[in-house]
């Protein structure tokens, strides 16, 4: 009777700590999912925020002076993996604005937007945010619909966001001239070709480590003649010796129109 009593007890002890286990990986794994989720609203919400700007900006967006009217805090949060202390104030805010919009040349109107800020100075305790009223901004707005805007930059960082802004356009007008270049890579003629000319657009692109060129060739098709063409293409910054001027490369062309080519990056890497 003892020994049974003994193992009533054991399995007892054993089922109550099965219990706290499962209990505990239950707390955590609820942990996880809630910040998982969180993370995932976080994203969608900038990816909306995001597909809106780029909508107004597609739709003819003017930039324009602003003053902030109102600003109130909607959510704030840490980001991940940002190494900020639980007990410091989160930096991120979604914030709403109401602003008045003041046109070149136009009758001011007020528009209402929401934006995330980068702040450390926040008071935690009121979704009112005073020190953002009076605030010069710069917004962009939807010449087709007015109602439609997003914050672009405070006037404080002006002249580098108007920098920044002329380089961001000159990016996107050099994408557009590259769209087809990975058609090409796949598609077109090989060749070998001289280059006989590099121009260097000024146009780094820093988080591809590379640099926008414009390239003039010699192509010399295996069963032709030789002819000139030119293209724009992204150069590795490391790469600049091997796409210098008298260095023979690999290319790819197109037989419907020579002039256009593309760099064949697989047979080029392998170049010295």
């Amino acid at each position: 009777m003892e020994g049974i009593n003994a193992l009533t007890k054991y399995g007892l002890i054993c089922g109550s700590i099965a219990v706290s286990i499962a209990f505990a990986a239950g707390i955590l794994w609820y942990a996880y999912s809630a910040k998982r989720a969180k993370s995932q609203l976080l994203t969608n919400e900038k990816n909306e925020r995001n597909s809106r700007k780029l909508a107004i900006y597609e739709s003819g967006g003017i930039l324009a002076p602003a003053v902030i009217l109102s600003a109130r805090r909607v959510r704030s949060w840490r980001g991940v993996g940002s190494g900020v202390g639980k007990t410091s104030k989160p930096p991120y805010h979604l914030v709403d604005f109401e602003a008045e919009v003041k046109p070149d040349g136009g009758v001011p109107f007020r528009v209402k937007f929401s934006d995330q800020l980068v702040r450390r100075e926040y008071s935690d305790f009121s979704p009112e945010l005073p020190s953002e009223q009076g605030q010069k901004i710069w917004v962009v707005y939807d010449p087709k619909d007015t109602s439609r805007a997003y914050l672009d930059h405070y006037d404080t960082d002006h002249e580098s966001a108007m920098k920044e802004r002329e380089t961001d356009i000159r990016r996107y007008q050099f994408n557009q001239l590259t769209e087809g270049n990975d058609a090409l890579k796949a598609n077109g003629i090989p060749a070998e070709a001289v280059i006989a000319r590099v121009d260097d657009l000024n146009l780094p692109y820093p988080w591809k480590k590379a640099r926008a060129m414009h390239i003039y060739f010699d192509v010399m098709p295996k069963n032709g003649f030789t002819f000139q063409s030119e293209g724009d293409f992204l150069i590795g910054d490391g790469a600049g010796e091997k796409y210098s001027v008298g260095k023979k490369i690999y290319v790819r062309y197109d037989q419907q129109n020579p002039k256009r080519v593309a760099l064949d990056s697989a047979q080029n890497k392998n170049l010295p």
